[in-house]
């Protein structure tokens, strides 16, 4: 039998809340989206981000934010947990990593 690995909750891991409207938020989220869609040739298009947390690392290795997003995939809305590494402006081009992408619900089911 498979053992079920424990996730810490944001308030477990010493997450603290950051606004889903904050700007590095919003282009986490729409770039977490588009590398995962980059990833595994899908076409989710981001609706809005519904939850944040941050983790601020230190100051060479930037931040480490959790998502809860709600993206379309074709027409139906689905709710999406993302992990990303936000580095700081020295990595120039490789800035962001998609540490984790996973679909947690469709959005109809918790309404």
């Amino acid at each position: 039998m498979a053992t079920k690995v424990h996730t810490p909750t944001p308030a477990e891991a010493e997450w603290v809340w950051i606004s889903p409207y904050d700007l590095d938020i919003q282009k986490s989220g729409e770039w977490a989206v588009k590398e995962q869609n980059r990833m595994h040739s899908s076409e989710l298009k981001l609706n809005t981000i519904d939850e944040s947390w941050v983790i601020p690392l230190a100051s060479e290795y930037g931040n480490l934010y959790l998502l809860h997003l709600q993206a379309l995939n074709d027409t139906q809305l689905f709710k999406y947990q993302a992990f990303v590494w936000a580095k700081p402006a020295e990595f120039m081009n490789d800035r962001m990593t998609l540490v984790s992408f996973k679909e947690l619900s469709p959005a109809s089911a918790s309404a």
